[in-house]
């Protein structure tokens, strides 16, 4: 009897992590969940708690539907070796620096595992489950604890040659003395990223930083603070100007925006568009629309560049199945 497998997909981000799991001959959705990252003292205990722990759980609740874990992609936002799956640099957790991830997923699960940068995975999503449906081009920006860029051209991912392209997060956008976590000075993720609009705020209105969340400072705005409104407006405008910069060296016209920030709305929406408008002189003609469901974005377009990597690779699964 063949055996019926589920494919795990995991998107890593530096505040929750998500994680989908669905059976391979139903294409049914078995298990969503998402919850918060949870820190620790040592990026080994926090790949324990936040990795491994859901894995197991996930993997408890789908062998009791009779189907086989068959692999797991996965969606990180953090620079690694393409090639060994080690965690290069993790700007949001350097605890996780030096990880072997792929090696210890691939070591306790005795299964095939692909790793991606978590906005060219969820570009990917987008691509065949979101907004990007019908395109074969489009970029996806995603706003939230760090700023990343995912691009599509000719419906396959540019990754680049050592798998960096479309770093947008870490583009030099002012003059500015902010330092960024990559340890440079005026990147885009150090003036717009939730934790930069959140600390801009703060330093607005001299509040203290103790139990505030970005939440709030959208709720402000939505009431009419001006600090609130100003600061949105800034990150904005600098996240548009970086998008037009994209669209005249691509030629790209559909952007696809996702990530926690983007819940501000319009505040936030109407900089970007204002600054694009305003960059593009040739007037060009682009598409802008927020996600629907940049949740889930990254879990499938994990999901899909695992299927491609065990469809090449069947051997594999046919090694285990006569065991």
């Amino acid at each position: 009897m063949k055996t019926n497998y589920f494919y795990i997909g995991i998107d890593l981000g530096g505040t929750n992590v998500r994680i989908i799991a669905v059976e391979e001959r139903t294409k049914r959705i078995l298990v969503y969940r998402k919850e918060t990252f949870q820190k620790a003292n040592s990026g080994e205990k926090e790949l324990s708690i936040n990795i491994f722990r859901l894995v197991d759980e996930v993997c408890d609740v789908c062998k009791a539907k009779e189907t086989v874990i068959g692999g797991i992609g996965m969606a990180l936002a953090a620079s690694f070796n393409r090639k060994t799956g080690v965690i290069t640099k993790w700007p949001n957790n350097p605890k996780w620096n030096g990880i072997h991830l792929m090696e210890a997923l691939e070591k306790r699960y005795q299964i095939p595992v692909v790793l991606e940068d978590d906005a060219n995975a969820a570009a990917l999503g987008e691509l065949i489950a979101g907004k990007g449906i019908g395109y074969h081009d489009l970029v996806y920006v995603t706003i939230s604890t760090g700023i990343g860029c995912g691009i599509v051209i000719n419906d396959k991912l540019l990754t680049g040659q050592c798998g960096g392209a479309g770093e947008l997060g870490h583009i030099k956008v002012t003059e500015d003395t902010i330092l960024c976590n990559c340890g440079a000075y005026g990147c885009l993720q150090a003036i717009a990223s939730g934790p930069a609009i959140l600390k801009r705020y703060l330093g607005f209105t001299k509040q203290s930083s103790q139990n505030f969340e970005l939440q709030q400072v959208v709720e402000y705005a939505q009431s009419g603070d001006l600090a609130a409104i100003e600061t949105f407006r800034m990150a904005g405008e600098h996240v548009g100007r970086a998008i037009a910069n994209i669209a005249i060296l691509l030629d790209i016209s559909l952007f696809i925006l996702g990530g926690g920030v983007m819940r501000a709305g319009s505040f936030i929406m109407y900089p970007i568009e204002e600054a694009i408008s305003d960059s593009l002189q040739d007037k060009k003609k682009i598409k802008l629309i927020v996600s629907e469901d940049s949740d889930r974005s990254g879990v499938f377009g994990a999901l899909a560049l695992l299927h491609q990597h065990v469809s090449l690779n069947k051997n594999y699964l046919r090694g285990r199945e006569s065991r």
